[in-house]
């Protein structure tokens, strides 16, 4: 599939690589350079994500190691403006589509603050766990007085991100602490 495709010259100006059978350019690459009128290209996908229970490295369009871990959970879109699905577990991957404000999505996979959907990768900055197995509101409130949540904003981001309402975890903080 390979013999003749590319001149040595036209080689080093694609950025190819060679190893034993397999050639490694860019799309973009081979069409500019390769010395054909129609190809058939195969498409490889680093972070293409494998449905069985390993854990799969995976090299991001950054040549940044990432892991994808095996998880399930629901949760909801924050961003008022809705949440771009993409390709990939990055911006730098193509938007496949969007989900709107407040739609409950399933997670099956996580991968640097990324998480995939049915539909595609989702940036998890942007929704809210829905916790199916939550703890009661007294009990948060007493991991609150220990600590385990953090102070301030940090205690507040945790606790709307777990799925639980900051002001009635505050109020029973308060009762317990003030006494009102």
């Amino acid at each position: 599939m390979y013999t003749g495709k590319f001149t040595t010259a036209s080689r080093k100006k694609a950025n190819v690589t060679v190893k034993g059978n397999t050639v490694y350019v860019s799309v973009d690459n081979f069409k500019k350079y390769a010395n054909c009128k129609s190809f058939f290209s195969y498409k490889y996908d680093a972070n293409k994500v494998v449905d069985n229970k390993t854990t799969v490295t995976a090299t991001n369009k950054n040549n940044n190691n990432s892991t994808v871990k095996d998880t399930s959970y629901k949760a909801k879109v924050t961003a008022k403006i809705g949440l771009n699905i993409r390709s990939g577990a990055s911006t730098k991957y193509k938007v496949l589509g969007a989900y709107a404000y407040n739609n409950t999505v399933t997670i099956t996979k996580e991968s640097n603050g990324w998480g995939k959907t049915n539909r595609g990768w989702i940036c998890l900055d942007y929704v809210s766990r829905i916790n199916t197995s939550k703890k009661s509101n007294t009990i948060i409130a007493t991991e609150v007085i220990s600590g385990k949540w953090g102070n301030g904003n940090t205690r507040k981001q945790k606790l709307t991100k777990a799925g639980y309402n900051y002001n009635d975890i505050q109020a029973i903080v308060n009762k317990k602490l003030l006494g009102y």
